[in-house]
């Protein structure tokens, strides 16, 4: 299983590697293009290197859309989560005098392609497709944990890091749960577009209707949970089972490449602190 370990993190390397290097052109289309050869050279190698055994049918994960339905009165709790939590983050970040700012560019529908739609799908795909794939036969609880802990990373900031903790926890979750990758793109996806609306569109009214959309949504939403809470509670418990939870996660995050890993993205994090 460590060699499952060293071989999963060796392509989470790469991803990064190459992810990377998108962020080191100005030119939107190339680096949109970098973006995507990342996540196909990360989907090829898996199938080569990672021996994957799948799980029970009834939790093998895939791109199944009927969970979409049932999964739609959770969405407003996830983005009252994430924006609850990058709110507390903003706070201490201020507190500690850490930049907190974001450049979207000057361009609308550039700015969705690039910061909602892109990160929506391939970080949805890498994270939970393929890493948390992986993991969810020997644990899912423990493949939930490390999934969200390594998304979380991948954020590479002291202010992103937290909500996309509580992000990777929940999408996580919802996957191992409904057995398709789907449901976690699609919050994904509107948490990002929300985001890149709020950025150009500060100054309007924007803001206040988007509160009061989410508002109503949460309520909606209680409604629809109490609907659907009897047929997921049960696959809920099972899917996070402590089973072997500490056994996945300590085995992934004592290997020394899983060490270095966490390292590179804490000085990461620190150098980009000090800026």
């Amino acid at each position: 299983m460590q060699q499952g370990y060293n071989a999963l993190f060796w392509i989470c390397l790469a991803y990064i590697a190459v992810f990377s290097l998108a962020s080191l052109t100005k030119t939107v289309w190339v680096a949109v293009l970098i973006e995507l050869v990342a996540l196909l050279l990360a989907v090829v190698v898996s199938r080569r290197l990672l021996p994957c055994r799948a799980a029970e049918a009834d939790y093998d994960l895939g791109f199944s859309p009927r969970p979409l339905p049932w999964s739609l009165p959770y969405l407003p709790f996830f983005i009252g989560g994430v924006v609850g939590v990058s709110l507390l983050t903003s706070l201490l970040c201020r507190r500690f005098g850490v930049d907190t700012s974001f450049d979207y560019g000057d361009n609308l529908w550039v700015c969705l392609l690039t910061t909602a739609l892109i990160p929506a799908v391939t970080e949805e795909i890498f994270c939970r497709y393929l890493f948390l794939r992986y993991l969810l036969p020997h644990s899912r609880l423990g493949a939930v944990l490390a999934s969200a802990v390594f998304f979380s990373l991948l954020h590479g900031n002291f202010y992103q890091i937290p909500y996309a903790l509580f992000a990777g926890l929940f999408l996580g979750a919802l996957a191992a749960v409904s057995g398709s990758v789907l449901p976690g793109i699609l919050f994904h996806l509107v948490n990002n577009v929300a985001s890149a609306l709020l950025y150009f569109f500060s100054d309007t009214a924007l803001p206040g209707i988007l509160l009061w959309v989410l508002v109503g949504a949460l309520v909606l939403g209680a409604v629809g949970i109490a609907f659907t809470a009897r047929r997921l509670l049960p696959r809920l418990r099972v899917a996070l089972s402590p089973a072997g939870c500490g056994r996945v996660v300590g085995g992934l995050f004592t290997s020394p490449l899983v060490i270095f890993l966490i390292l590179l993205i804490g000085e990461a994090v620190i150098v980009l602190c000090r800026k």
